[in-house]
């Protein structure tokens, strides 16, 4: 794990390690190893990244913010800038702080205009945090050229182009992404709500039985609710 941590540069690369780590060895083992580096070596920027990640997934976001800030105080290449601004802009997001999450992806994209990370969750918390679809769909369109066939980015561009009214180029999208995870709760849910504006309540109803099916094999208990409000409000509708 040390090797690939060392090998993965790209921030989603690095948490999907870190969270394999965690899951083979148990959270707070692996976070009290790496606790011990970070004070062993207090200004070792690849051990405060890994700190900081692991620490995000252990729910300590105040202090996991406070170790990025401490990462940007110390980076000196480009990578390491990156890392500081995009991990800011996940944890003010995850904390519902959405407009400095928003300066912070807008900073990652001016160190690189191609961080495909930063353009995605950009996109997404425009749209959906912050109502703004039109401003997004240049983000969510830039990150899924760079990213075709990733099944989030897929979904993030349906879910934009489908609040934009685009309904047509919205199915499409959100249907490649099932394609490529038919276990997609996201996808399925947005491309149900996309049937459901289109006025194809059965397409509808089905797309939201699969994902209401594949968010609870997942524990998603962010989406969860929204499936169920929409079933209830398609079961009024076809009871009028």
């Amino acid at each position: 794990y040390d090797r690939a941590l060392a090998a993965a540069k790209d921030f989603r690369l690095q948490n999907m390690v870190v969270s394999e780590m965690s899951g083979v060895f148990g959270k707070e083992a692996v976070l009290a190893r790496c606790k011990g580096r970070v004070d062993a070596e207090p200004d070792n920027v690849s051990n405060l990244e890994v700190y900081a990640h692991l620490l995000f997934i252990n729910g300590q976001r105040e202090e996991a913010l406070q170790v990025c800030v401490r990462i940007g105080e110390l980076a000196v290449t480009r990578e390491d800038k990156i890392f500081t601004v995009l991990a800011q802009g996940m944890l003010l997001d995850n904390m519902e702080r959405y407009p400095e999450a928003k300066a912070k992806y807008e900073e990652a994209l001016k160190i690189d205009p191609q961080q495909s990370t930063a353009l995605n969750n950009l996109a997404y918390l425009l749209v959906e945090r912050m109502d703004n679809a039109a401003e997004a769909l240049p983000y969510a369109r830039q990150a899924q050229r760079l990213n075709p066939n990733d099944p989030g980015v897929l979904d993030t561009l349906g879910w934009t182009l489908a609040r934009n009214r685009q309904w047509g180029e919205a199915a499409g999208m959100l249907l490649r992404a099932i394609e490529i995870d038919r276990e997609n709760a996201a996808a399925l849910y947005h491309l149900a709500m996309t049937h459901q504006a289109r006025g194809e309540s059965e397409e509808a109803k089905q797309r939201l039985a699969a994902a209401q099916k594949a968010a609870e094999a997942q524990g998603n208990k962010d989406l969860l609710p929204k499936i169920r409000e929409a079933l209830n409000e398609l079961e009024k509708a076809g009871g009028r």
